[in-house]
């Protein structure tokens, strides 16, 4: 592999190839510095890996801080084996096969040591003569930039919040208008949790939450977003529809879904919900209305 040109910004790495195959690594020489100077760049790492089968060809040489283990032992390893959640990998080879930008994106990635490191990633596909590489850099979050994401976290459920609800919304209705799809909204309301929490004690209702939230994000695609939006309340964002009916058939799944017993130790709560459902843009034409016109359904 040979470099031609390379800049680096805010971690995200950029590099173009001359010519040749993916090797094991690199050719050596100021090219192979290149490569290093750029992984030490903003204290982010730079892998390089084939589209083919994901096969790590490359990576950077200060890799322990973030995954804890050395180059040489990471290369040749699949790029899905970094991540602690491997949607996120997922999400990050839609997004580079769709065209879409892939940029400053907050992922978990694997470390030895238990708990994942968590990272901004950005990426971008390159070709070469007998194929194409996806090169990505992560970049060790602060402390800052883990406050952050947190305030993007509902505190009990660990899923999206309002705010980080909002935005998806308004890059989801960009990528309808862009694609020409359709955008689904389901508005979720759990009919029994109130008496739940009113009759026991709070840590009872919170673990109905947990386990609700949980139920419903694997009932769903990758692509999709559940968020808490309110104490009994939670909305569901199906991106990419082709059809209406099919926001229909995901209410009805995650109906019986919601109703299937919930067990807390020795106890056993049964729930229903009432969902409402909103099409972008048949229903409204910005993320805000599809909300309203979703809890309005119900």
């Amino acid at each position: 592999m040979s470099v031609s040109d390379m800049h680096s910004a805010n971690g995200y790495v950029v590099i173009r190839l001359r010519h040749g195959g993916l090797g094991t690594k690199p050719d050596t020489g100021p090219e192979e510095s290149l490569l290093r100077a750029a992984s030490e760049t903003a204290a982010s790492v730079t892998v390089l890996a084939r589209c083919s089968d994901g096969k790590i060809e490359y990576i950077g040489p200060h890799s322990e801080p973030l995954l804890g283990s050395t180059p040489e032992r990471l290369s040749g390893k699949k790029l899905a084996e970094l991540y602690a959640d491997v949607a996120d990998e997922r999400r990050l080879v839609q997004a580079l096969s769709d065209g879409r930008e892939y940029r400053d994106v907050e992922v978990a990635l694997r470390h030895p040591g238990g708990a994942p490191v968590w990272a901004l990633s950005s990426a971008r596909t390159i070709r070469c003569e007998d194929g194409g590489a996806i090169l990505a850099s992560y970049q060790h979050m602060t402390l800052f930039r883990t406050l952050s994401a947190l305030a993007y976290r509902d505190a009990v459920t660990g899923l999206a919040n309002r705010q980080l609800l909002i935005d998806r919304l308004r890059a989801a209705t960009a990528r309808a208008d862009r694609h020409a799809e359709l955008l689904g909204l389901l508005f979720v309301n759990l009919d029994e949790l109130e008496s739940v929490n009113k009759a026991r004690r709070r840590y009872v209702a919170d673990g109905v939450l947990r386990e609700i939230a949980l139920r419903l994000t694997r009932a769903l695609r990758d692509s999709d977003t559940v968020a808490r939006y309110g104490h009994d309340e939670f909305v569901v964002l199906l991106d990419g529809l082709h059809d209406s009916r099919d926001a229909d058939r995901v209410a009805k799944k995650l109906l019986g879904t919601v109703r299937r017993p919930v067990h807390l130790g020795r106890r056993c709560l049964c729930l229903s919900a009432s969902i409402g459902i909103a099409i972008y843009p048949l229903d409204a034409r910005d993320g805000e209305g599809l909300i309203r016109g979703a809890d309005h359904a119900i």
